[in-house]
C-alpha cells in the first residue's frame, strides 16, 4: 500500500514452497522496511498443521513469538507463546476435544506456564442431542471447579421451546435463567 505521494505506507509478501506444504507471510505494517510480523503455515509429514507468527522490532530483535500445532483429526491443538521474545516458552495452552460413543463430545482447555504449571482450565460438555451443555471452569488451576453453567433445553407440548441455564460458584447456587420461544419464534421470555 503507497501513500499519494508515492510513500510505501505498508506491504504484505507471501511465498508458496515448491511443495505447497508451507506458506509464508511477511508484512511491513509501517512502511520503513523491516519486517513487523512473520507468519508460517506449514503441513506436516503426519498430516498435523503448525503455524507459526513471529513479531519483530524494527532492529529484527524478536518482541514475540506464537505456534500452534493441530493434529490431522483436529481433536488436539497445542499453542506454545514466548511473550517476550527471550526464546523461552511463557504460556502453552493445549485444547482436546473427546467424542463418547453415546455422542457427547467434550471439549478442554488447558492453560499452563511455561514449566507446565496449570493456570486454569475450562471444560464444556455438549450432549449428542445437542439439548444440553455444561461448562465447568477451574479460574486459577487448583484443580477445584470454581464456576459452573448448566444449560438445557426442552421442548414443550405447544410447540415453543425453553432453554434453562443455572449458574453456580464452586457448589453453591447463584441463578437460574429460563429464556422460553414461542413456536412461531415471534416472542421470547425470560424469568428469572
Amino acid at each position: 500500500v503507497v501513500s499519494q505521494d508515492g510513500s510505501l505506507q505498508s506491504r504484505t509478501v507471501v511465498g508458496v514452497s515448491a511443495d505447497r506444504r508451507t506458506t509464508t507471510g511477511e508484512s511491513d505494517v509501517n512502511g520503513d522496511g523491516a519486517i513487523d510480523v512473520r507468519e508460517v503455515a506449514e503441513v506436516l509429514a503426519n498430516g498435523d498443521r503448525r503455524t507459526t507468527v513471529t513479531s519483530y522490532a524494527a532492529d529484527g530483535s524478536v518482541i514475540s513469538a506464537v505456534s500452534s500445532v493441530t493434529n490431522a483429526s483436529g481433536f488436539l491443538s497445542t499453542t506454545q507463546s514466548d511473550l517476550d521474545g527471550d526464546g523461552t516458552i511463557d504460556r502453552v495452552v493445549e485444547e482436546v476435544i473427546e467424542i463418547a460413543a453415546n455422542g457427547d463430545r467434550t471439549w478442554t482447555s488447558s492453560e499452563k506456564a511455561g514449566d507446565g504449571t496449570l493456570m486454569g482450565q475450562i471444560t464444556t460438555v455438549t450432549g449428542g442431542n445437542g439439548f444440553t451443555r455444561t461448562t465447568t471452569e477451574d479460574v486459577d488451576g487448583d484443580g477445584d471447579t470454581d464456576r459452573t453453567r448448566a444449560e438445557v433445553t426442552t421442548f414443550n407440548s405447544d410447540g415453543s421451546s425453553t432453554k434453562s441455564t443455572s449458574t453456580y460458584m464452586g457448589s453453591a447456587f447463584v441463578e437460574r435463567v429460563a429464556q422460553t420461544v414461542a413456536a412461531n419464534g415471534l416472542s421470547v421470555t425470560t424469568e428469572y
